[in-house]
């Protein structure tokens, strides 16, 4: 028997981390800026989150294809209410199964997006996460990642 095989939180590799910690990486990266991002339109540090946003981009989304990000950002865009927007938390698992083998920066940066989408709690939040996602996309752009 193989007792060890239904291990949901690990991925297949017994050395991998776990989606959520893979999610704290992130936050880790945005330190205390992470509470303002959800509400960042309204933060008096708007300049310093879209500097982190682009470092964030620039060192962990490398391995992410823009046509991952644009699928993503699209299924994002098209949500009407924080529960639709949860919905696309499983597709987000999916594709950091893709990228066994690829650094584990990219997890960790489709993994923070999955933290953020589960702090999503009203429209107002939405919003601002909607607006911080087109930032992604837009560095993501500029750094001419995949």
């Amino acid at each position: 028997m193989n007792a060890g095989k239904n291990q949901p939180d690990k991925n297949k590799n017994n050395n991998s981390k776990t989606f959520a910690e893979l999610a704290e990486e992130g936050k880790k990266y945005f330190g205390e800026l992470k509470r303002e991002l959800l509400k960042f339109k309204q933060s008096t540090k708007i300049d310093e989150i879209f500097a982190t946003t682009e470092n964030f981009v620039q060192e962990r989304g490398k391995d992410i294809t823009t046509h991952q990000l644009r699928n993503i950002f699209q299924e994002i865009k098209k949500a009407k209410d924080p529960a639709s927007l949860k919905l696309i938390r499983p597709n987000l698992a999916y594709i950091a199964g893709r990228l066994e083998g690829k650094a584990e920066n990219a997890k960790s940066f489709v993994a923070f997006i999955d933290s953020l989408i589960k702090e999503v709690k009203d429209e107002s939040q939405l919003e601002n996460f909607k607006d911080f996602m087109e930032a992604v996309v837009a560095y993501h752009k500029f750094y001419g990642n995949k």
